[in-house]
């Protein structure tokens, strides 16, 4: 699903996960991730009633999703699933990533 298909619920959790990722749990702060996110502020307290750590769990559970689908998808195209073959897979996906951007 495109950023711009979810709601602002997901798209929070999203945002927290990239900001986490990028700059730490203790430097992302929940307005920050409501910009981020492109969500009103009140929304925080409407879908977090817990807080930071609320949406921090959430961020982090969204997070191990993503890279269990993604070790899965890697590991279903390679034609012998090794644990070699799919560290070089990933290796190579980094690579193109990093250099696309730089």
């Amino acid at each position: 699903m495109a950023p711009s298909e979810r709601g602002p619920r997901e798209r929070m959790v999203f945002s927290a996960a990239q900001l986490i990722r990028r700059d730490g749990v203790a430097a992302t702060g929940m307005r920050e991730v409501a910009a981020h996110a492109g969500a009103p502020r009140g929304s925080l307290q409407h879908y977090f009633p817990g807080g930071k750590e609320q949406l921090v769990n959430e961020a982090v559970a969204w997070a191990g999703r993503y890279a269990g689908n993604r070790v899965a998808r890697f590991l279903a195209a390679l034609p012998e699933p090794t644990p070699s073959g799919l560290f070089a897979e990933m290796v190579r996906q980094w690579t193109d990533e990093y250099e696309s951007v730089h």
